[in-house]
């Protein structure tokens, strides 16, 4: 399922001022950065992940920082294609050799 956001909404989500579709409040769960395979040269990727409490569904809404200047002057946030789409939550086991 994916919800179409407007640049109100997405606005909110960057500033962290909460978010609000179709008159309903969606709690904010968590956010994933410095992840390295969103992460390019010109810019990166930011998941925020929010939780509809009518039903309990989760969202993965997505956006684009893109890098200007030089390194230290940072990222300017761009508007993606203004989707929720919906997500769950998965564990992944891994393996993995250590010395003993």
């Amino acid at each position: 399922m994916i919800v179409k956001l407007t640049m109100e909404q997405i606005d909110d989500v960057y500033y962290g001022n909460g978010l609000i579709v179709n008159e309903e409040k969606w709690m904010f769960v968590e956010q994933t950065f410095n992840n390295v395979l969103t992460d390019r040269k010109d810019g990166k990727y930011e998941h925020y992940i929010y939780k509809r409490l009518s039903d309990n569904k989760f969202f993965m809404i997505t956006l684009y920082f893109e890098k200007y200047g030089a390194d230290s002057y940072g990222y300017h946030v761009h508007f993606q294609d203004g989707i929720a789409r919906e997500v769950k939550e998965e564990s992944v086991t891994k393996t993995v050799w250590v010395e003993v």
